[in-house]
């Protein structure tokens, strides 16, 4: 369920095809570079659903750009590397 007070604004896919189809069932604009989305100023958070591989990269990237994060887990497959970017994200 959305939350009423929220609205999805970008899908983000480096497959801009698998991206394309969610426009139509979303309505909602397409982003190839996740980068060019964490850098609108209506995007107020981000949900991070990419391959575990990514989430911590995009973890911090989303924190340096002052966006509230909901990332699916694992954060990383490894618990050193999720560990050090749970406390890069709470340095930020």
């Amino acid at each position: 369920m959305i939350n009423p007070r929220t609205s999805l604004m970008y899908v983000v896919d480096p497959y801009e095809q698998a991206a394309e189809e969610c426009t139509s069932k979303f309505g909602v604009h397409v982003l190839i570079d996740p980068m060019k989305a964490l850098q609108k100023t209506k995007v107020a958070a981000v949900r991070i659903a990419s391959a575990a591989g990514t989430h911590d990269e995009l973890s911090i990237q989303a924190a340096a750009a002052s966006k509230a994060i909901f990332c699916e887990k694992p954060i990383d497959l490894d618990i050193g590397n999720a560990k050090e970017c749970v406390n890069e994200v709470e340095r930020i």
